[in-house]
């Protein structure tokens, strides 16, 4: 057994764009309000960032040289539209641009992360994602030595508890906890 990390090369191909759509689908398609997503949905989704993407912003892992998991983080735009006052014109569009080609960001986040459902709950899962955290820290180290960096972990659910272990031994306990409540008025 053999786990490999590929890193595509600006994460933008559309064979990069299909591989991660056919592994998030695969591996969230039971999960509570899940919608499969098309390749057309998160081609468009990428597109307005495909200037500031770059290759080590995803990493795909892969077992026997297949690809079964993936992860993809971001600098946090919030971030860097803070003191904006809501507007982008005149001049703030171009410092946004800025900050981000410079890569100046002090926070990141991972918008998705995803392991086909035939790995769930195995102790390759494990593997697999130690093998992408200790790569993404390793692209996103400057985040972890500038004072107040950090990487938000975007939908873990709280009912995926072997990911919950995991991530509480890597990084601690969770700072935020975001809920949806739902009631019927029927």
């Amino acid at each position: 057994m053999d786990i490999g990390i590929l890193v595509p090369e600006r994460a933008k191909t559309v064979t990069d764009i299909a591989l991660l759509v056919d592994i998030f689908n695969d591996g969230w398609r039971d999960n509570w309000g899940f919608v499969l997503f098309t390749v057309a949905e998160i081609t468009y989704m990428i597109g307005g960032f495909r200037p500031f993407i770059r290759g080590h912003y995803g990493r795909f892992v892969c077992l026997d040289g297949e690809p079964v998991g993936f992860v993809f983080v971001f600098p946090n735009v919030n971030e860097a539209i803070a003191d904006f006052g809501g507007r982008l014109l005149p001049f703030n569009w171009f410092r946004l641009g800025l900050t981000l080609i410079q890569e100046r960001c002090l926070t990141a986040r991972m918008a998705l992360l995803g392991l086909r459902r035939t790995y769930h709950g195995s102790l390759h899962a494990t593997q697999f994602f130690a093998a992408l955290m200790r790569e993404h820290m390793r692209d996103f180290e400057q985040f972890n030595r500038r004072e107040g960096g950090w990487i938000e972990l975007s939908w873990v659910l709280g009912s995926n508890g072997p990911l919950l272990t995991f991530l509480r031994s890597l990084v601690g306990e969770p700072v935020k906890t975001y809920r949806i409540y739902g009631k019927d008025f029927a």
